[in-house]
């Protein structure tokens, strides 16, 4: 999906520019569908309008905003124009009125739970795993069976000592929920000790055998290893 000059500016020159609360429907060159319902339940957060400048790098999940769908105080709202801006955890809506297009901080109170493409995001507050030890937000549901993994995507921003240029790092951590344990996996000795004694071989070799380095895995790479660690697990009565 194209957006336009105004939007890739933001995107590709590294989010150079500070994002308008505010911009004329001319100014998308492919323009968020008109909502056929009133969205008046939805839309009560705040203007999204952040200054990253001179920050490298974009603060969203993804480059471009796409048509998701939104779980928000017991109601499904489909194909919604959003972009999730991992640096604040929040999920922004383009809400068009008339020639003008706000970009709207949806109220983290009120979301339950929202699609980027085929992968969800659960706000833990208003989830099955609220009472997890974890810090509130939103976090990416991965894979959910006998072992659940969720992942928080997070950015921090560093400086470049050369340069002294700021730019975003991302910073994702990853837990497992297995027998009702949240355990925090940060290498490969956290992940067999969350595994247990009688499955940290048989992991163990899986990961060997897959080629898998922790520093470098992909998410495809971790969903494998929590996939194989689920088929470990004893079947629950």
């Amino acid at each position: 999906m194209h957006v336009s000059h105004l939007l890739k500016c933001l995107l590709l020159g590294g989010f150079c520019c500070w994002l308008l609360p505010v911009a004329t429907a001319q100014e998308i060159a492919e323009k968020p569908p008109t909502f056929k319902e009133d969205l008046d339940n939805l839309v009560q957060g705040r203007l999204y309008s952040p200054n990253y400048f001179p920050i490298k790098g974009s603060p969203f999940l993804t480059k471009d905003w796409s048509l998701e769908d939104i779980q928000m105080q017991g109601k499904l709202y489909t194909d919604m124009p959003v972009w999730y801006d991992i640096y604040l955890d929040d999920l922004i809506l383009l809400n068009q009125k008339g020639a003008k297009l706000y970009f709207i901080r949806l109220n983290r109170k009120q979301v339950e739970h929202f699609n980027i493409g085929d992968r969800q995001f659960v706000n833990l507050a208003l989830s099955p795993y609220a009472s997890l030890p974890l810090r509130p937000g939103y976090y990416e549901k991965a894979f959910a069976d006998k072992v659940t993994f969720l992942i928080k995507r997070s950015l921090e921003i560093q400086e470049e000592d050369k340069t002294l240029i700021n730019y975003f790092t991302r910073n994702d951590r990853r837990f497992l929920l297995i027998d009702g344990t949240v355990h925090r996996i940060r290498n490969r000795k956290t992940l067999l000790a969350a595994a247990g004694k009688a499955n940290r071989q048989e992991l163990s070799g899986f990961i060997k055998n897959q080629r898998i380095r922790f520093k470098s895995a992909t998410d495809e790479e971790w969903v494998a290893i929590v996939r194989f660690l689920n088929t470990l697990q004893p079947d629950r009565q």
